[in-house]
């Protein structure tokens, strides 16, 4: 069987860069409001969801990477190691 073979550091960078891809969206909102098939003001709402987004956020302040947690971190997340740490310090 024949399976891809995928670059871990090439699948982590987006093909586009989110910015034009964002312009893009809006420049298709507004080439939708000159032809009349599309509203103003619903043209206008869709443009303020995606300016709310979370995602617009990431766009324009990207954020760091967060520190690969400590092998202690990544135990204490694991099922049963809280509870057992309460019952010891009792």
């Amino acid at each position: 069987m024949n399976v891809p073979v995928i670059n871990a550091t090439a699948a982590a960078e987006p093909l586009i860069d989110p910015r034009l891809a964002f312009l893009a969206d809006v420049a298709t909102l507004y080439f939708l409001v000159q032809r009349d098939e599309l509203d103003v003001v619903e043209a206008f709402e869709k443009v303020v969801e995606r300016v709310n987004d979370r995602s617009l956020f990431q766009i324009v302040v990207p954020q760091p990477e967060p520190e690969p947690k400590s092998a202690a971190e990544r135990a204490w997340e694991q099922p049963g190691w809280a509870s057992a740490a309460r019952e010891y310090a009792r």
